[in-house]
């Protein structure tokens, strides 16, 4: 029997460098976005993103961030 669902789903990642007048250190700001229907997460960091890895690194790394804050928002 094979299963309903496939076992992964189709996520793109960007990453653009930024620049902000009042940060002197660069920035990243790394785009995921899970699907078309989906809208995309922006996030920015200062953690230096020059690979496709650690584009993705900073998108788990929030995901289990939010998971976090769920768990706070819920107790």
């Amino acid at each position: 029997m094979g299963c309903p669902y496939p076992p992964y789903r189709l996520t793109c990642v960007l990453v653009f460098p930024v620049r902000h007048v009042a940060y002197v250190d660069p920035l990243w700001l790394v785009v995921a976005r899970e699907s078309l229907g989906r809208e995309p997460w922006y996030l920015l960091t200062n953690e230096p993103v020059e690979t496709e890895e650690e584009a993705w690194r900073i998108v788990l790394v929030y995901t289990r961030r939010w998971q976090i804050e769920q768990v706070f928002r819920y107790c």
